[in-house]
């Protein structure tokens, strides 16, 4: 079994914006202890464009903004996302994303 991890702050170490950040404190100060699992969150979230972010920052989406997941088109770079969050829970689902983010944060000295 793998240790739990502080979902807010590997955020933070990443860069993500404060709206997701915040989402994530509410949510985590809204519900019970056993229900603040980073993997229940991405289960929850319905911010495509945030999910599309996190998968691109764990170099699970190669190339950002070119990239399409189950047929959904992904743009970035001051674009809109158009990746549904159900799409991206399907192909990614979360120990996948949970090993590429602490290996990323490892190589980054984040860790």
């Amino acid at each position: 079994m793998s240790a739990p991890i502080d979902a807010a702050r590997i955020l933070r170490r990443l860069g993500a914006c404060e709206e997701a950040i915040q989402w994530l404190q509410r949510r985590s100060r809204s519900v019970a202890p056993e229900q603040r699992k980073a993997s229940l969150a991405w289960t929850e979230c319905e911010r495509g464009d945030w999910m599309a972010w996190l998968l691109a920052e764990g170099d699970l989406v190669p190339v950002p903004g070119a990239e399409s997941v189950c047929g959904c088109e992904m743009s970035c770079c001051g674009g809109p996302f158009k990746v549904r969050a159900d799409c991206i829970r399907a192909a990614y689902p979360w120990p996948v994303v949970r090993e590429a983010l602490l290996k990323r944060l490892r190589e980054r000295g984040l860790l």
